[in-house]
């Protein structure tokens, strides 16, 4: 009797097209065809037919500038996992007490390996409101939520994306001016003792943001919360209302996660 292989069969076209949604996570942004298909290792015309497909399942999406990115049902199936972590749940809970006690725009974030990933945006009541897209990449130069992760995540687990993003032509901003690497670095060690993080007009102008951790067990950063308005509404002070509530609600998540901050 002939023994029976271990190996499983499958379908080898829809593990091609996985490859495309694989290389599309690890990009954190939308790409041309040709890096997409160079990235995948195929061929650019067999790259567009396997594309053509995903985005009829909408797994794949063509932006508005011709640029391919994950589709809605990608974002979603990536969410919905998610929401089956205890982290996840857990947080939600505590972000929707953040957006009721400060009626602020709050949102959820987290590091999925690729970068930091907005997972749950609540909008404010006021009629001048700042939109996030659940699944959208925040940079680590530029965004409260970014540079946050930057300074709790090891090093080698950011440098990375901090690399990509500097290569791509990012700049880390302050009020006063562009940072060198060392006033990041700087930046970062003052967000570590601080605990809280604070981007002013980094992602649009005109745009403030303030950013706590939520850790887990082991003291690492599992969630970020934000609160993200208008600068000429929104009290970005240190020692603000939105800022000592946006302490508490982190400090509270963290308490019900059986978290630590490092010491």
């Amino acid at each position: 009797m002939a023994r029976q292989s271990t190996i499983q069969r499958g379908i080898f076209s829809i593990e091609k097209g996985a490859r495309l949604i694989e290389v599309l996570t690890r990009q954190g942004g939308g790409m041309t065809l040709s890096a997409l298909a160079q990235a995948a290792e195929l061929a650019p015309s067999i790259a567009h037919r396997y594309l053509v497909s995903l985005m009829r399942s909408a797994l794949v999406e063509q932006l508005g500038n011709g640029l391919y990115d994950l589709g809605p049902l990608t974002l979603a199936a990536g969410l919905a996992k998610l929401s089956r972590q205890d982290e996840y749940r857990v947080g939600l809970r505590f972000l929707d007490q953040l957006a009721e006690r400060t009626r602020e725009t709050v949102l959820m974030t987290l590091w999925t390996g690729h970068g930091v990933v907005v997972v749950r945006w609540l909008e404010s009541p006021h009629l001048l409101t700042i939109h996030v897209r659940p699944g959208a990449n925040l940079p680590l130069l530029n965004s409260a939520s970014g540079r946050l992760f930057a300074a709790f995540l090891p090093p080698r687990v950011t440098e990375p994306t901090l690399t990509a993003e500097r290569a791509a032509g990012g700049v880390a901003v302050a009020p006063d001016g562009a940072l060198s690497e060392a006033e990041f670095a700087q930046e970062l060690e003052e967000i570590r003792a601080r605990g809280q993080s604070r981007v002013m007009g980094g992602l649009a102008p005109g745009v403030g943001a303030m950013a706590a951790p939520v850790f887990a067990a082991g003291g690492e950063i599992a969630l970020g919360f934000a609160i993200v308005g208008p600068m000429g509404t929104l009290d970005t002070a240190w020692e603000g209302e939105p800022a000592r509530i946006l302490r508490e609600m982190t400090a509270a998540c963290t308490r019900a996660l059986g978290g630590m901050a490092p010491a």
